[in-house]
């Protein structure tokens, strides 16, 4: 019973310190700069509370106030958060997805691999399972590339346009550690020499390691390919120059390709 008196005691005055904090601070209201500086505190000390509420457990930390303030603090993060959108330093993107509760684990971790890794994001991500929603609050400058990863990772984007996506997101060049950090782990590989003269993407049909006869290893080319296949039996393929260098992380993308396995009138090169 004393120790539950000490916590209620201590989250209490924590309370207190937290409401002299936010009275002493008076936010300014007006400009970006000073909104995105108040959403950013707003956020850090409701994430401080959450986790005393965490700690407390929810009775006390609702007999002490804690929850109150922290969806006080919530709510006037939202508000500092509208003002950026209003103003255009933030902007709103939506993107419905099917089945997003099976899907919502898998997203979090992977859908969103930005290619800078997101050091100028200042972004949040809000998942709406009701209504197969996910919402994306992010800097203008990574809308466009928030949506290509969408595209990219939705099960319901046709394969051309998945084709597409992987081309803008990791263009010719791109080193292959890099090219699977941001479109993920391929479901297979192959890895194949061909004549020079040949399609990459017909030879891979072969994915045959063996020089041709009679050909030199600099008469060749050595290729290795990431396959992300898609449940209807279609797949998208990126070829990376293997005789490049002798660390795979740093092969160079030469192609990317999509089609449907055994079928090779299918194959389609995106632009």
């Amino acid at each position: 019973m004393r120790s539950r008196k000490l916590r209620i005691l201590a989250a209490g005055l924590l309370v207190g310190i937290s409401c002299w904090y936010l009275f002493a601070w008076r936010a300014n209201r007006n400009g970006d700069r000073t909104h995105h500086q108040n959403w950013r505190q707003y956020g850090y000390l409701a994430s401080r509370l959450n986790a005393l509420e965490h700690f407390l457990g929810s009775e006390i930390a609702f007999l002490s106030g804690v929850q109150g303030l922290k969806a006080s603090y919530e709510h006037k993060g939202n508000e500092e958060m509208e003002a950026l959108i209003r103003s255009g330093y933030l902007v709103r993107l939506q993107f419905p997805v099917t089945n997003l509760a099976i899907l919502r684990e898998q997203m979090r971790r992977e859908w969103f691999s930005l290619p800078d890794h997101g050091e100028n994001n200042e972004g949040i991500t809000g998942l709406n399972e009701a209504s197969n929603l996910v919402t994306i609050v992010c800097r203008p400058d990574y809308a466009l590339v928030f949506a290509e990863l969408f595209a990219w990772r939705s099960p319901d984007s046709p394969l051309a346009r998945k084709a597409e996506m992987a081309l803008k997101l990791a263009p010719s060049g791109t080193k292959q550690a890099e090219a699977e950090r941001i479109l993920g782990r391929p479901t297979r590989n192959w890895h194949f020499r061909a004549p020079l003269t040949v399609e990459p993407a017909f030879a891979a049909l072969t994915n045959d390691l063996n020089r041709p006869k009679g050909m030199t290893e600099a008469e060749v080319q050595n290729v290795w390919c990431d396959y992300y296949d898609l449940p209807d039996g279609g797949y998208v393929c990126l070829a990376f120059d293997a005789k490049a260098t002798n660390w795979w992380a740093e092969r160079p993308l030469i192609k990317i390709w999509s089609g449907y396995t055994n079928n090779v009138a299918t194959i389609h090169f995106p632009k």
